[in-house]
């Protein structure tokens, strides 16, 4: 009998193993807790589907992303600006070093304590702050390349300062941030629901407020049926950001 060429199986049969290894580990944690703990998969699944066709729920996912999108903007604009800068400037990079250590170690449950009481929208500052450190540090692993690259030829060309930012570094650079606006979004997602759940209140709820909301009344099966709603939405994201990746490495490669 000879050995399986596991090469020659499309790749897509092995995510496909991984969605059904799930659905196994799901029914069995079922069945072990006698529907004390979660509800059977495929009777969410069901609920899921029904939800889809409210437009609740897509007000809801609209109101989730939105949120996100605000938030994700002005962690772009500042990730970028800081990491470019501190790629050109290496005592900015060394006064930064910290500070994004410092975001990247603190506790987001932590954080959503701190800021829930007192700052409103204070969702937006919880993504912010943990996808700041992503984008930073994604632009300036790039610019701080670029720049000792080039450092010798720039001085030969007289470029200085912010014309080498704008001409050389930030369009070498542009591959580096895709990469960290890519990671940052789908991580991205996943805050803003947590802090949705945290943050329940009368008036446009998002899908992490729909959880919150289900989990106090104890509906399990509703409640897990937004939780698949959630997981589906993340599917297709990492589904969108593997195709932008296997795209820009096939670009890269030219």
């Amino acid at each position: 009998m000879g050995k399986v060429n596991f090469n020659k199986i499309p790749k897509f049969v092995f995510y496909i193993l991984g969605l059904l290894f799930f659905i196994f580990i799901w029914e069995i944690i079922f069945l072990a807790t006698d529907n004390k703990f979660i509800p059977e998969f495929f009777t969410c699944f069901w609920s899921s589907l029904e939800l889809l066709t409210k437009s609740s729920t897509y007000c809801a996912i609209g109101h989730t992303l939105l949120d996100l999108l605000i938030s994700l903007v002005i962690s772009l604009f500042l990730g970028i600006t800081a990491g470019t800068l501190a790629g050109f400037y290496q005592r900015l990079a060394l006064t930064l070093t910290p500070i994004m250590t410092i975001l990247r170690a603190f506790p987001t449950i932590a954080l959503i304590f701190l800021l829930i009481i007192y700052v409103p929208h204070y969702n937006w500052y919880v993504v912010i702050m943990i996808l700041l450190p992503i984008i930073y540090q994604s632009t300036y692993s790039g610019a701080n390349k670029i720049n000792s690259q080039y450092k010798k030829q720039l001085a030969i060309d007289g470029k200085r300062g912010l014309e080498t930012i704008f001409k050389v570094i930030f369009p070498l650079n542009f591959t580096n941030m895709l990469l960290g606006f890519i990671q940052a979004f789908g991580l991205g997602l996943k805050i803003q629901i947590m802090a949705e759940t945290f943050s329940y209140q009368i008036g446009d709820l998002g899908l992490g407020d729909y959880i919150q909301l289900y989990y106090n009344n104890v509906d399990y099966k509703m409640m897990m049926s937004y939780v698949l709603i959630c997981i589906m939405i993340s599917l297709l994201i990492d589904a969108i950001n593997f195709f932008l990746k296997r795209k820009l490495n096939i670009f890269l490669k030219y």
